[in-house]
Parts: structure tokens; C-alpha cells; sequence
């Protein structure tokens, strides 16, 4: 397993194919796949706005970065962060 590097694949839902072919590639590799982030116009209207999709938003996209977030501080032992 390389540890060094984690793997999100954001706009996940809009190619299946090439993130099959990502999550593949990370398998065969020994890389961590952290989770996905789905396709959502709320994270233009968070920049527009400038703020961070988690403080703009409390929805499915806004869950997805704050799961990411989690393992990527479990990975690297930050849990006090959270």
C-alpha cells in the first residue's frame, strides 16, 4: 500500500467510465481511494459566494467533502482536528 498518497475523484457520477478506470488504476497501485465527490452546481454558487461548500451548503455534496475530510485526517492521524 502507498500511504504517501490518498486518491478523491471529483464529478465521479458524470463519467462512470474513467472512474472505473481510476479506481482501478488505484487498486492495482496500492493507493488509498478516499471516497468521491459527486457532480453539484452548489460548488460554483459556494465560490461565487466565497465560501467553502461546507459552509455554504449542508447538502449531499457538502457530506461527501466532510467524509473525505475524515478519512484523509484518520489517514494522517488528525482526528482532534475533525
Amino acid at each position: 500500500m502507498n500511504e504517501d498518497l490518498i486518491v478523491a475523484i471529483a464529478k465521479w457520477d458524470i463519467n462512470s467510465g474513467m472512474t472505473a478506470r481510476i479506481e482501478d488504476w488505484c487498486s492495482r497501485e496500492g493507493i488509498a481511494l478516499a471516497g468521491n465527490v459527486s457532480f453539484d452546481p452548489i460548488v460554483t454558487k459556494a465560490q461565487i459566494a466565497g465560501a467553502g461548500v461546507t459552509e455554504y451548503s449542508s447538502g449531499r455534496t457538502s457530506m461527501e467533502i466532510q467524509k473525505l475530510w475524515r478519512y484523509i485526517a484518520r489517514k494522517m492521524e488528525l482526528e482532534n482536528i475533525t
